[in-house]
């Protein structure tokens, strides 16, 4: 797995953030945030019938957390002998110890998922969950992924997707058409949220990936032979906007707070390593930072701007049948 190019134009399928246990722990509490904000109780939304399902594959599954979770979920714990959950990463370094699994009865393998699934496979799953690859595949990556899920679905079978579109805004400043987002206009400026978005939109771009998924997954999971039956826009705040987004819900959000910021801080200095060791490090976009000091006082910059301020994004959870 590549982890030393901000330039993707030969793969399809790219994880740059080292399975390390700061990133185990970001994934944790990425996956505690996403189910505050989509009022999730369950790992699923509603739409979504665990009652009938035999077997289950989580893609890019990392900690394993979302398979957890089901493992708990009253209408899986009930039929725990007629359930069979699989976990598949591109990275198995991210899986939790074998004890763990093997304990909940997890069956854990490595799979890039633009690449082809076992034959065995195919037909199998009734349903399958993907949550957070805007920062893994390129467009053809998508399309073989969402092809390839189509295969291993079984005839009733649904697929759910949870995705982030990696623009943000201040509050009162968020901006959303029908097509998507002017990232020139969200990048090319002097605000701290602009410098973030040089930072975090910036790199996506870079290595070829899908900035507009909220978007575009309805009309390429179409193309892959999956029809949308169920689908959930919301906005997802970081920093100081989570205690008042989506007015009361805004109470249960409050404590993410500051994880909401420690997992962005994580991330973009992810981002920037890897940019500086390129030589692609730009803020605005077309202005190379190489001075260390600078690269210090941008960061602290981002950091208090969500701090005091705060921003917001976009996610969307699709739920598709196979047609």
């Amino acid at each position: 797995m590549a982890t030393d190019t901000t330039a993707n134009t030969k793969n399809e399928s790219l994880y740059v953030v080292p399975a390390v246990s700061a990133e185990k722990d970001r994934l944790l509490k990425q996956y505690a945030m996403k189910k505050a904000v989509y009022g999730w109780t369950t790992p699923v939304p509603g739409i979504v019938e665990l009652s009938s399902i035999r077997n289950v594959l989580d893609i890019g599954a990392g900690t394993c957390i979302w398979s957890l979770d089901l493992v708990s979920a009253p209408e899986v714990k009930a039929r725990r002998s007629e359930v069979k959950i699989y976990a598949c990463d591109i990275n198995e370094a991210f899986f939790p110890p074998t004890t763990v699994t093997d304990e909940m009865g997890i069956k854990t393998f490595e799979q890039d998922v633009t690449k082809p699934f076992p034959t065995e496979y195919h037909g199998m799953f009734d349903l399958v969950h993907i949550s957070f690859l805007f920062l893994c595949l390129t467009e053809d990556g998508w399309n073989k992924a969402l092809a390839n899920v189509q295969k291993i679905l079984s005839p009733n079978g649904v697929v759910m997707i949870d995705e982030m579109d990696p623009v943000l805004f201040k509050k009162g400043e968020y901006e959303r058409t029908s097509t998507g987002y002017d990232l020139d206009k969200c990048m090319a400026g002097d605000s701290w949220v602009h410098k973030l978005n040089s930072l975090y939109t910036g790199f996506i771009v870079r290595n070829n990936f899908l900035v507009g998924l909220t978007f575009r997954l309805p009309e390429m999971l179409e193309h892959a032979g999956l029809r949308v039956v169920n689908s959930d826009v919301r906005t997802a705040g970081i920093g100081k906007v989570v205690r008042t987004l989506n007015g009361a819900d805004g109470g249960s959000l409050a404590s993410y707070e500051e994880s909401s910021i420690d997992n962005m801080e994580f991330m973009i200095s992810q981002f920037v390593a890897i940019m500086r060791k390129v030589g692609t490090l730009e803020v605005p976009p077309g202005t190379r930072i190489v001075d260390e000091e600078e690269i210090k006082s941008i960061l602290a910059e981002v950091k208090e701007g969500l701090r005091t301020e705060g921003a917001i994004g976009v996610g969307a959870c699709f739920v598709a049948k196979k047609i």
